[in-house]
């Protein structure tokens, strides 16, 4: 079963800022959460300290002089029909 995507403000703010440094590697994010989308159960795990209240989805994505490691923090939505990303983080290496 797919979910819809919500957005926090959060969000948007993080992946606004991440598409104007690496526009490229943001695509790529925004599929990896139409990915998740379709199977948030089997991809993602519970969030540690400070997040728990969060589910968290990490992936690797390419840049031009590297690489990105990308943690999505999502909720699920009581409609059971939406996730809602709450912020997503990376780590240049």
């Amino acid at each position: 079963m797919g979910y819809a995507v919500g957005w926090a403000s959060e969000a948007e703010d993080d992946i606004d800022r991440i598409a104007r440094k690496h526009p490229v590697s943001a695509s790529h994010i925004l599929d990896q959460i139409d990915t998740l989308a379709a199977d948030p159960v089997s991809l993602s795990r519970p969030s540690s300290f400070p997040h728990q209240d969060f589910q968290k989805y990490q992936f690797f994505v390419p840049t031009e002089n590297g690489q990105l490691w990308v943690t999505v923090l999502f909720l699920y939505l009581p409609d059971e029909a939406t996730i809602e990303v709450q912020g997503i983080g990376v780590v240049e290496l």
